[in-house]
């Protein structure tokens, strides 16, 4: 028994000083109870550490066209990125979104509120209102476009002058939902999730209209409709103007 044990304590310190050595080879000595490779990884840790300091110590590279670095570009490493394209708001927008601001700023989670607001007066959330609502209340861009995404109900491009949404959660689905999409899609003479190429209409299917109990249910413009059949379907979309 004793000598099993000391067999297996030899090997977990043969173990540990190869660890050690292998660390020590790569600028950092793991386990101090071998003081001889400690200093081996101590002495690669400041030859790595000196290289990095010489590195930053360089001055950037220039273009081989200037002799003045005041007047020339660095040389970067960093591939060039595409910019984003973002429409800039106009200055009545702008005012029109401060405005909506100033009037969410102080309610406590602002943000979906402003958002949800943002796209009542605009009809979407334009790209060129992230920096600004994020900037007012203290989120990054990232933040704010995250919500903007995530949730299906904000916009990020305009929509047609009249807007049908179709509910295709379970109990629509259930009770003709899908049918009624595939029917409004001929009616109004273009596919879910686009705009009419007259800009005269856009169709949503969305999840959900919260009338589970009274399906399959629509939205037509801000107004709802329950148990839509297919004749009433019709009846409704002949009563949008200019459709």
């Amino acid at each position: 028994m004793a000598d099993s044990v000391a067999h297996r304590r030899g090997l977990s310190l043969q173990h540990r000083r190869h660890d050690v050595d292998v660390a020590g080879q790569w600028g950092c000595a793991g386990g101090g109870q071998q003081p001889g490779l400690l200093v081996q990884g101590a002495d690669h840790c400041r030859v790595g550490f000196q290289a990095l300091a010489d590195h930053l110590a360089t001055p950037p590279a220039w273009p081989s066209s200037s002799t003045d670095p005041a007047e020339a570009t660095p040389v970067s490493s960093t591939p060039n990125l595409a910019p984003v394209a973002i429409t800039l708001l106009s200055a009545e927008q702008s005012c029109q979104l401060q405005a909506l601001i100033d009037q969410h700023h102080d309610t406590p989670g602002a943000l979906l509120p402003l958002l949800h607001a943002v796209q009542q007066a605009w009809g979407h959330v334009p790209a060129g209102a992230v920096p600004a609502i994020a900037a007012a209340l203290n989120l990054s861009r990232a933040e704010v476009h995250g919500v903007v995404t995530y949730y299906h109900f904000f916009r990020q491009q305009p929509p047609g002058r009249h807007v049908v949404q179709v509910c295709r959660a379970e109990a629509c689905q259930a009770c003709g939902g899908e049918a009624l999409l595939a029917q409004a899609e001929a009616l109004l003479g273009c596919k879910r999730h686009t705009t009419r190429a007259d800009g005269a209409v856009t169709l949503e299917p969305v999840y959900c209209l919260g009338l589970c109990a009274s399906s399959p249910a629509i939205q037509v413009n801000d107004r709802l409709h329950a148990r839509v059949t297919p004749l009433r379907l019709a009846a409704l979309v002949g009563q949008l103007e200019g459709v």
